[in-house]
């Protein structure tokens, strides 16, 4: 099984292939008191046998995490860049 990467805003697509992640052998989300998603619990065996599979499993989660944060244009990006460098 493969997950296939989301854009920088993470339409519904994300929300799916996290649900995807979860019927994984060797993951498992771990939910805290409220019942909100709180840790990824990672078998080792399921690292070691597809870590490519395992980014791209992390990556849809921090996608996921961050589907409500602004969007800034890449212009941005690279003044942010630039002003960091600089120090």
């Amino acid at each position: 099984m493969r997950l296939t990467g989301c854009n920088s805003r993470c339409p519904d697509g994300g929300a799916e292939q996290l649900s995807l992640a979860v019927q994984m052998k060797g993951v498992e989300i771990l939910y805290d008191d409220k019942g909100n998603k709180r840790y990824v619990q990672l078998d080792v065996a399921t690292i070691v046998k597809d870590p490519e599979l395992v980014e791209e499993l992390l990556d849809v989660i921090i996608c996921e995490a961050r589907k409500n944060e602004p969007s800034i244009t890449l212009a941005e990006l690279k003044a942010r860049a630039k002003k960091i460098r600089k120090k």
